[in-house]
């Protein structure tokens, strides 16, 4: 009786591997679904965390320059936030030494407004909080705080940044002639 030898697998061989490697292959693609995934979520959240830092160091540095000298040219309210600042193109072109501007903030979470101009997509801050620091009777505080609060839909993912605004100017300019 002849015996023969084959080089090759069996059927049933090819069959376990590949349900082996199509096993594999499913673990390794939900693996870099959510991998995937995780970025994106971080993506997200360093997008949003820019938006709200830069958004606190924006309204902050707008702040700095108000030359504000008594506390009614400085209103801070709930939703809104108005002040002076000098108009540093008519200053530098040599028009005006006292040429100044109104800073208008609308501060609604959804409708977050420069002087009409959009500063950020809605929902992406959740609130913003501005904190007058010491003051005397009459004049404008010594410095603000502004807080941002950005939010993620969807997950629980909350950030707070705050920045200082020190009122360097309340004494500097004069708005009378």
């Amino acid at each position: 009786m002849k015996t023969r030898v084959s080089g090759g697998f069996t059927l049933v061989e090819l069959l376990v591997a590949m349900a082996i490697l199509s096993i594999i292959v499913i673990i390794c693609g939900r693996l870099f679904q959510q991998a995937s995934a995780a970025w994106e979520t971080g993506v997200r959240r360093a997008e949003r965390n820019i938006i709200g830092r830069n958004l606190a160091d924006f309204i902050a540095g707008d702040l700095s320059r108000a030359v504000a000298r008594t506390d009614d040219e400085l209103q801070i309210g709930a939703t809104s936030l108005r002040f002076p600042i000098v108009d540093e193109a008519s200053v530098r072109d040599g028009l005006s030494s006292r040429a100044y501007q109104w800073v208008t903030y609308d501060l609604s979470p959804n409708n977050l407004r420069r002087n009409g101009q959009r500063l950020a997509p809605a929902g992406v801050v959740d609130r913003i909080r501005i904190t007058a620091g010491p003051a005397t009777p009459g004049r404008p505080p010594i410095y603000v705080d502004v807080e941002t609060r950005v939010k993620d839909p969807d997950s629980f993912y909350v950030e707070v940044f705050t920045s200082r605004a020190w009122i360097r100017n309340r004494d500097r300019y004069r708005y009378d002639d």
